[in-house]
């Protein structure tokens, strides 16, 4: 999976498929966001099945909101989904968003 996308419209971003991960462990990886976010909203996705998206959601189940630049810790319990970073109410975006594995 590619670790750097740039984000300059509205709209949902492939960022890829995070693979298995052995039994018993979770996912770990760590977003960065950074640039000019001309009002919008970014949030992030994940799907078993690239049909059914589901928003990922902090540690207290409140789905992740970002507005302005930001770093954030994901956890998820399984690997075999594909992310996607969705953006809604920009105007001249200009984002950078980076996804470092820590596994």
């Amino acid at each position: 999976m590619p670790d750097t996308f740039n984000i300059t419209g509205n709209g949902n971003t492939d960022m890829g498929y995070v693979g298995e991960v052995p039994r018993f462990q979770s996912y770990l990886g760590t977003l960065f966001v950074a640039g000019t976010f001309g009002g919008g909203t970014l949030k992030f996705q994940a799907s078993p099945d690239d049909v059914t998206w589901f928003d990922i959601p902090d540690q207290a189940g409140n789905v992740v909101n970002i507005t302005a630049q930001s770093m954030r810790n994901l956890e998820f319990g399984t690997g075999g989904i594909r992310l996607r970073a969705v953006l809604s109410g920009a105007t001249s975006p200009n984002l950078k968003v980076w996804l470092k594995d820590t596994n």
